[in-house]
């Protein structure tokens, strides 16, 4: 019995065969000229060879065997090693190039959240990442992603990355909800019944009735777990007749998470489909005051706010509760806006706004 020991060396440097036939020629005090001649090649071509812009292909070879006796198995092999070393190179490059593209998204809070797997394998890491966002290579991604980015209407605080990566797992957790073309009468006409569950204190009731009752008029939503410098909210249009809704639980109060819907709401109602809105914390655009205005009117008009508070002296834990409870609406969210009017402070009155939680 024998046993036979096998070494794979992977050399740091291969030359082009083109440089070994440069070698055969001075060998032989032969020109470029007279090895044209004798092959039936141009002077050119057998310049791109020995410069190694020109592969040398089989029919090359063979003739290259009867010109000089060398087998044409051996610039077969010259040739494969040089290509093969060269697509290694290639892709160390490439892997490098997208190690430092992978750095550049909230890879520790992607895992904590669930949107990819876990690897203490790099390779492994940045293949769940593409996979993550459909798409073959970090080359890819920036194309696809650069051009989607340039439709963000976004606060500046934003991060580009964190937020596609947010934005993409909306598609994904959306990706099975069947629903027909968006319906903009019908998703009116629903939106009181969608007011109505802020009454609801059970988070995953209100989960699931916001995908059913939008999901009728055409509208696909989503919570969708917030990742650093993300938004609490986005609206976008997956094709020209399916809108996206998407938020997360960034401000977690439940005034905060329903003005949001009602915002994002507003933008599918009133603005251009080819724009993605993120609501963040400073855009003063006229698209974000008119869905602001919106959301407001929703769920509170502001004429009916205005005369409760017309008696500061009398706005009390009671009479709030009464208020929400004369507009059908939950008093978290009453609370909610006299703070943010600066009729009552901030820390007044908390107890009755309800705080949702990633389960």
């Amino acid at each position: 019995m024998s046993n036979t020991i096998k070494n794979e060396y992977e050399p740091s440097y291969v030359s082009h065969p083109g440089e070994t036939l440069l070698d055969i020629l001075e060998e032989k005090c032969m020109s470029q000229k007279e090895l044209s001649d004798r092959m039936g090649y141009t002077t050119k071509h057998i310049n791109e060879i020995i410069k190694g812009k020109a592969p040398i292909t089989h029919e090359f070879a063979l003739k290259l065997e009867k010109v000089f006796q060398t087998p044409a198995s051996f610039w077969y092999n010259r040739q494969s090693n040089y290509d093969d070393y060269m697509a290694r190179k290639k892709e160390e490059e490439l892997l490098e190039s997208s190690i430092q593209w992978l750095k550049k998204f909230p890879i520790s809070e992607m895992i904590k959240k669930k949107y990819i797997e876990s690897s203490k394998d790099t390779k492994a890491l940045l293949d769940s990442l593409l996979r993550f966002f459909g798409v073959a290579t970090a080359d890819a991604w920036e194309t696809y992603w650069g051009e989607f980015q340039a439709q963000f209407r976004k606060p500046k605080v934003v991060d580009d990355y964190a937020l596609s990566a947010w934005l993409r797992q909306g598609e994904i957790i959306t990706s099975t909800i069947d629903c027909g073309d968006y319906n903009k009468e019908e998703f009116k006409k629903t939106l009181p019944e969608i007011r109505a569950l802020t009454l609801s204190s059970s988070g995953e009731y209100i989960d699931r009735k916001l995908r059913e009752c939008c999901a009728r008029t055409g509208v696909k939503f989503a919570f969708v777990p917030e990742l650093p410098k993300t938004a609490s909210g986005a609206t976008r249009w997956l094709t020209k007749k399916t809108p996206l809704i998407q938020l997360s639980l960034r401000y977690k109060y439940e005034d905060q998470i329903w003005f949001s819907f009602f915002h994002e709401a507003a933008h599918v109602l009133l603005h251009n489909k080819n724009d993605i809105f993120i609501n963040g914390d400073s855009d003063s655009s006229i698209e974000e005051q008119d869905a602001d205005k919106f959301a407001t009117e929703m769920l509170i008009p502001q004429k009916k706010v205005d005369t409760f508070i017309s008696s500061p002296s009398r706005i009390t834990k009671r009479s709030i509760v009464d208020f929400a409870q004369s507009m059908n609406i939950a008093p978290g969210i009453v609370v909610g806006r006299l703070q943010h009017m600066n009729v009552i402070l901030y820390s007044h009155y908390n107890d009755l706004r309800k705080k949702f939680m990633w389960s």
